[in-house]
């Protein structure tokens, strides 16, 4: 579904992979467009978190430093 002027993405609760985060929040920033995605999460995510930072880094977006150095999913 594309819905056109979608511009900002909430995650009430964390994508459980690095490819579900992307589907979320690809709802932004469409055809060339800018948006925004906020995710919230617990401390029983933070096994998770890594990965998804791991996507937003390389995509040129900031992430906390405590974020980036979370040990990793085993």
């Amino acid at each position: 579904i594309d819905f056109k002027g979608v511009n900002m993405v909430i995650n009430y609760d964390l994508p459980t992979s690095a490819v579900e985060y992307i589907h979320r929040i690809g709802r932004t920033g469409r055809a060339g467009h800018r948006g925004k995605a906020v995710t919230f999460f617990t401390e029983d995510d933070k096994p998770l978190l890594r990965s998804i930072a791991n996507v937003i880094q390389r995509a040129g977006c900031p992430v906390p430093d405590y974020i980036k150095y979370l040990p990793r999913l085993q």
